[in-house]
């Protein structure tokens, strides 16, 4: 499978996922530059808006998808999230960061909720 084919999957089945969890979608790949945030989500019962990384990867992988956002990363999710927020009216509104690791073999999902 292609990385970028890879990639779409694990956001769909994160997606897919994080509906389940009590979340609602409000953007897919948003675009704030040249940064990119993979899932925008909103909490139903809070309204928290969550930033969403998405890592997919098989199992014969050496390490945790998660292990691959990086510091620099990390500031370019924040970059972008704060593009997001000030574009849509919502520097007011609560926020977090979560990575979701997909494993593409069995579709398993795990949610780090503030991963940074």
């Amino acid at each position: 499978m292609r990385t970028i084919d890879a990639g779409k999957r694990g956001e769909e089945i994160a997606e897919k996922a994080l509906h389940k969890a009590g979340m609602k979608t409000l953007a897919r790949n948003y675009r704030f530059g040249h940064c990119e945030l993979d899932l925008v989500m909103q909490e139903r019962k809070t309204g928290t808006i969550v930033f969403v990384e998405v890592k997919a990867r098989s199992k014969d992988t050496v390490a945790f998808p998660r292990q691959s956002v990086t510091w620099k990363k990390q500031q370019n999710l924040r970059k972008a999230a704060l593009g997001y927020c000030a574009e849509n009216g919502l520097t007011e509104q609560p926020c977090r960061f979560d990575v979701v690791e997909v494993w593409l073999d069995d579709a398993h999902v795990e949610q780090f909720e503030n991963a940074f």
